[in-house]
């Protein structure tokens, strides 16, 4: 049983891979390192939370997926470095996933994901209804149009409609994202 959930899992990771590959995502992770200033109120130390004027950006790393997964004690070390260097501040680092050709990110709910579980999904539907048909072609009674046929059949369909929706939904946040941007001066 754990062998097949396992084989199973496999198959999903594969089929999300080739899904991410064939849409040309480049997984990249920008690390932003913030501390919170400390403000005297009263004679007291109160420090802002992060989301206030007094949260500032000290450092930040843009780089590929794969870099950040080798380079992890890089990440940890320039946060023991600033909190050396800021012993009063509160200091933390942010990590986000995001895909740097259309600049969107790769979390969980985010539609560029998706996406990407969609067309997995997809081609997994088309692998277990092509594995059925090919076991039930010994089976003489077997005229390729019974209930699990047509059951694969519409999941095929409803899937390929998400992926259009999602398509559509993708190609106008990464249009909206390029509008933004073009207004911004560098």
């Amino acid at each position: 049983m754990a062998k097949e959930i396992y084989s199973e899992w496999m198959l999903y990771a594969k089929a999300h891979a080739a899904a991410e590959k064939s849409m040309g995502i480049e997984k990249w992770v920008q690390v932003s390192y913030y501390i919170d200033i400390p403000e005297k109120e009263d004679g007291a130390v109160c420090l802002q939370s992060h989301g206030s004027q007094w949260s500032k950006r000290v450092f930040l790393y843009d780089m590929p997926r794969h870099q950040y997964d080798r380079y992890l004690w890089v990440i940890r070390w320039r946060y023991a470095r600033l909190v050396c260097q800021y012993p009063r501040c509160n200091v933390q680092y942010y990590v986000c996933f995001y895909d740097k050709t259309t600049g969107l990110g790769l979390g969980f709910g985010e539609a560029l994901s998706d996406l990407t579980a969609a067309k997995a999904l997809l081609s997994r539907y088309k692998n277990r209804l092509k594995d059925y048909i090919e076991s039930q072609s010994s089976n003489i009674f077997f005229n390729g149009n019974d209930d699990v046929v047509e059951k694969f059949n519409a999941k095929i369909r409803n899937t390929e409609l998400k992926i259009q929706r999602l398509e559509s939904q993708v190609k106008e946040m990464v249009a909206a994202q390029k509008a933004e941007n073009a207004d911004v001066p560098f």
